[in-house]
């Protein structure tokens, strides 16, 4: 069964069809009041960090390319940034967090964790990372199993604007 995907305001007004059908979809953050970005099988070919205006049909995949993967992408506070993790490779046990301008939509690597075999569930990872921001935007706080438990951990960004 096809799961159709919709939004609708807080008092049950303007209920808007998302996007195409047989795109899946799912791992959402709003932008702004207007600007939804999801995680779906783009064009039904190739799972992307997608961005778009509720009800208009304008899809922009965004990173390049580089983010043409199924992830878990949240905004900065400010706007200017999107987080974004990977799932666990399938050769390797990494998973990655990039961090995307959203102005120039340059793909920054901020790390990668090993993900250990006792975390796996039959092939089901058990530990997304699942990045957030802090309330001022300087720190990412996210899940991770690479020291044999399960931990939050928190990375602090520094940015030298000059070269922004």
């Amino acid at each position: 069964m096809e799961h159709l995907r919709f939004t609708v305001n807080k008092e049950g007004s303007n209920l808007q069809r998302c996007f195409p059908d047989k795109w899946g979809g799912s791992h959402y953050d709003w932008l702004d009041a207007d600007e939804l970005m999801i995680t779906a099988n783009y064009e039904g070919k190739q799972y992307a960090h997608i961005l778009f205006t509720v009800g208009k049909q304008d899809y922009r995949k965004l990173g390049k390319g580089v983010l043409d993967y199924d992830g878990h992408g949240t905004f900065s506070p400010d706007k200017k940034w999107m987080v974004t993790d990977t799932y666990p490779d399938k050769i390797t046990d990494e998973q990655k967090i990039y961090l995307m301008d959203m102005k120039t939509q340059a793909v920054l690597y901020v790390g990668k964790f090993i993900e250990p075999k006792e975390y796996s569930d039959k092939g089901k990872w058990r530990c997304d990372i699942h990045c957030r921001w802090s309330p001022k935007g300087d720190m990412i706080g996210f899940n991770s199993t690479n020291n044999g438990s399960r931990q939050v951990y928190m990375y602090k960004l520094t940015f030298d604007n000059s070269k922004l």
